[in-house]
């Protein structure tokens, strides 16, 4: 397990450096109270590559014994990851004609289960609150171009 924790520090280091490369030849903003689109993906990945550094040097330095055996201890975990991983594949197939918002209801409603929320109540409350802020912040207060699907006469950005 220590070897697949030294390749994934590389993975991600890799793609911490195309990410900021890529963001570099994006606007960034360059004055004072202004932040262009390169600007967040920028800092993203500056932090990605801090993290897979100190993922590198941990997995180098400390011993073997310090890590898990196996990836996926037990049939609990599997299944989790499967249904995130379902979740977010549904998200993304249906973003095109249903939207980003409800296609963010979806990934929300599928994903806190498998993180451990219980409470239908909680997880139908979030899964209907984060498109809504998501809308006011990114539709109405930045005005920012989501792709709204069906929605897209129902509810206006601009």
């Amino acid at each position: 397990m220590k070897r697949a924790e030294q390749i994934l520090g590389i993975v991600l280091l890799l793609f911490a450096i195309y990410i900021g490369y890529e963001s570099t030849q994006i606007d960034t903003g360059g004055t004072i109270g202004s932040v262009g689109a390169g600007f967040i993906p920028f800092w993203m990945s500056v932090s990605l590559g801090i993290i897979s550094v100190a993922m590198l040097v941990q997995s180098i330095t400390l011993p073997s014994d310090r890590f898990a055996p196996t990836f996926f201890s037990e049939k609990t975990a599997r299944m989790q990851v499967l249904w995130v991983l379902a979740g977010y594949l549904v998200a993304v197939a249906v973003m095109k004609p249903l939207g980003m918002l409800i296609s963010l209801a979806i990934v929300m409603a599928t994903t806190m289960p498998a993180f451990g929320a219980r409470s239908w109540k909680v997880i139908a409350f979030t899964a209907i609150a984060t498109p809504v802020i998501v809308y006011i912040v990114f539709g109405h207060w930045l005005k920012v171009d989501l792709p709204m699907g069906i929605l897209e006469n129902v509810l206006s950005i601009y």
